[in-house]
């Protein structure tokens, strides 16, 4: 059983694998879209107004908050853990996809 199992996994390693992973990302995100479209039109079908914030409003609302983000991270990093390389390699990753955020999160 042990051979089988060590079989099965290596199976799904390298280049298999990773298609599984791209797939799966690809129909979260979908999915997620698919929900997020969904929240915001029940909100207006209650009668709520969405507005898109100026981004000097943005950046005021997002450096007034804690930056919770770093302060999980350094707990983890306190245990050993990657709690700042996770942070750091998140907002690396957001910043490469073209994603713009008011704040770096992964800066004190």
């Amino acid at each position: 059983v042990t051979n089988f199992r060590a079989l099965l996994v290596s199976s799904f390693a390298g280049p298999l694998h990773q298609k599984g992973v791209d797939a799966y990302a690809v129909a979260y995100r979908e999915n997620l879209e698919k929900r997020v479209e969904g929240a915001f039109a029940a909100m207006e079908e209650g009668g709520a107004t969405i507005t898109d914030f100026p981004e000097a409003e943005r950046e005021a609302w997002a450096n007034a908050l804690p930056n919770i983000a770093m302060d999980w991270a350094k707990a983890l990093d306190e245990q050993g853990l990657a709690g700042t390389e996770v942070v750091e390699t998140y907002m690396r990753k957001l910043e490469e996809a073209g994603a713009e955020l008011p704040r770096d999160w992964s800066q004190e």
